[in-house]
C-alpha cells in the first residue's frame, strides 16, 4: 500500500492523518462508490448550532452529525486553555495600570501642591478640592477608556477584512484567522478598568486632603 504522511501547521493532522489514494481507501473500507460523508461549509460560523440541530432532527440516527468543533475538540480546548491565560495577563496589566495611574496621580498631586495650597488659604475647602481632583481624574480615565474601545473596534474590523493573519486552510478550513469582538468581554474588562479609575480617583482626591497646606507655603513651592 503506498502512502504519505501529511506535514502542516497543526501537530494534530500531522500525527493522527496520512495520504492515501481514493481507490486504494475504498478497497480497504469496501466502500466502492459509496460516500463515507460529507462536509458542509457556512458562511457564518454562528449559523453551526442551527445547522447542527436542524440536521439532527431530519436525518435518521443512523447518520453521525459532528461540527468540526467536535471533531477537533482537543485543538478547541487548547484554544481555551490559552484564552484563558490571556484573560490572566490582561488582568494583570489591570493591575498594574492601576499602580501606575496611582503613581501619575501622586505625581500631578505634587505638581500641583503650590496652586492647591494657594487655593485653600483663598478660602476654598479640602472637600471641593477633592471633588475637583476626583471628577478630574475621572473624566481623563473615562475619555481614555472609550477612545481604546474604538480603537479595539476599528483594529478588529481592520484585521479581519484586511485578511492579514493567514491560517492554513488544509488544517482549520479558513484562509484568514476571522476577527470579532466579544462585547460581553469588552464590557466585563471596562468594568473593571472603570473601577480600578474609580479606586484610583478617590485615592488621588484623598491625597490632597493629606497635603500640608502650611508647609508648602511657608517653603513657597
Amino acid at each position: 500500500m503506498q502512502c504519505d504522511t501529511i506535514l502542516s501547521d497543526s501537530f494534530e493532522m500531522n500525527d493522527q492523518f496520512a495520504l492515501i489514494s481514493l481507490e486504494r481507501l475504498q478497497s480497504l473500507t469496501e466502500s466502492h462508490g459509496r460516500l463515507s460523508g460529507v462536509e458542509i461549509g457556512v458562511a457564518n460560523l454562528e449559523d453551526v448550532p442551527s445547522l447542527i440541530h436542524f440536521l439532527k432532527d431530519h436525518l435518521s440516527a443512523e447518520y453521525l452529525v459532528q461540527s468540526w468543533k467536535e471533531t477537533h475538540l482537543s485543538t478547541f480546548e487548547a484554544f481555551h486553555i490559552q484564552k484563558r491565560i490571556f484573560s490572566l495577563v490582561i488582568f494583570v496589566l489591570v493591575i498594574l495600570a492601576l499602580f501606575n495611574l496611582m503613581s501619575l496621580s501622586s505625581l500631578r498631586i505634587l505638581g500641583q501642591r503650590k496652586q492647591v495650597a494657594i487655593l485653600h488659604a483663598l478660602g476654598v475647602d479640602f472637600k471641593t478640592l477633592r471633588m475637583l481632583f476626583f471628577s478630574h481624574t475621572l473624566l481623563l480615565g473615562s475619555m481614555a477608556l472609550v477612545a481604546s474601545l474604538f480603537l479595539s473596534l476599528f483594529l478588529t474590523q481592520w484585521i479581519d477584512q484586511s485578511a492579514l493573519i493567514q491560517l492554513p486552510s488544509e488544517v482549520y478550513f479558513v484562509k484568514t484567522l476571522p476577527m470579532q469582538l466579544d462585547w460581553k468581554t469588552s464590557v466585563k474588562l471596562v468594568g473593571i478598568a472603570w473601577g480600578c479609575l474609580f479606586v484610583t480617583a478617590y485615592w488621588s482626591a484623598k491625597r490632597v486632603s493629606q497635603l500640608p497646606v502650611l508647609q508648602v507655603l511657608g517653603k513657597g513651592y
